[in-house]
């Protein structure tokens, strides 16, 4: 009796430890009422008004985007498990290109294309025509 509730107790330890070691995010590495993502770019709209002298950006920047939910990695504080459909249009704070220097000197992101997968933080945030707000993205 000993020896099979010890054997339980230690299947029950590397189980638990193993789904542990399975979540490398806490929900204090994401920012605050965001989600962590994981997601593909399936089409970037084209930006409606090129004008090379805007000074707003998204006038010469594509920065929306069709995104398809791979998987919801977790959740922020005070971010309730707000509904994410499979395909969704998301703005993205710092367009799809890749940033530099001069536009954005406190990132550095390598740009999406159409196809690419990506994790990013996510807001429940309308903004220039999307559902969602992508604040930061990784390759």
């Amino acid at each position: 009796m000993f020896k099979s509730l010890s054997i339980l107790f230690l299947l029950f330890f590397f189980v638990n430890l193993l789904q542990a070691q399975s979540y490398d995010v806490l929900p204090s590495d994401i920012p605050m009422g965001c989600a962590k993502i994981k997601a593909k770019i399936v089409m970037i709209e084209p930006v409606k008004r090129k004008n090379k002298t805007a000074k707003d950006i998204y006038l010469r920047m594509p920065s929306i985007a069709t995104v398809q939910l791979i998987e919801i990695v977790a959740y922020g504080r005070d971010a309730d498990a707000f509904p994410i459909t499979e395909s969704f249009k998301a703005f993205f704070t710092y367009t799809l290109l890749m940033t530099n220097k001069e536009l954005f000197p406190e990132v550095n992101l390598p740009g999406l294309k159409k196809g690419d997968v990506f994790t990013a933080f996510i807001r429940p945030e309308a903004a220039k025509g999307a559902n969602y707000t992508i604040l930061q993205y990784e390759k």
